[in-house]
């Protein structure tokens, strides 16, 4: 294999990975959980062509369950975990992987569901 084929293949390899890596954030930085007075709403976007929405009243909720990981979690910026939600009768359950602080967000959620 000469040196010039060597050095095309790796350039292409290296653009396809960082295309990935790319897309890969872009669908990350899309994923939104927005909390208002009245109820929760998380979107998903596994695929960039495809936006999944769920919904769930702050008055149904029944339970919210927190898991952070490794030791890492103890500092503020690789402060990252799994939150669920889960709402009356199990029909809506809200799931959100890597969030940041969940700790801070369950809280935020308690504190709104307080003040109904």
């Amino acid at each position: 294999m000469s040196g010039t084929a060597f050095l095309l293949s790796a350039f292409v390899i290296t653009f396809l990975f960082l295309i990935v890596l790319v897309y890969d954030g872009f669908l990350y930085w899309l994923d939104r959980l927005v909390i208002t007075n009245y109820r929760i709403v998380y979107i998903n976007w596994p695929f960039f062509s495809m936006k999944n929405e769920f919904e769930a009243e702050i008055a149904d909720i029944q339970d919210i369950e927190t898991r952070e990981q490794g030791i890492f979690s103890y500092f503020r910026i690789f402060d990252f975990g799994l939150f669920e939600v889960q709402t009356a009768a199990s029909r809506v359950t809200i799931t959100f992987r890597d969030a940041p602080d969940p700790e801070g967000i369950k809280h935020f959620v308690f504190s709104q569901a307080k003040q109904q």
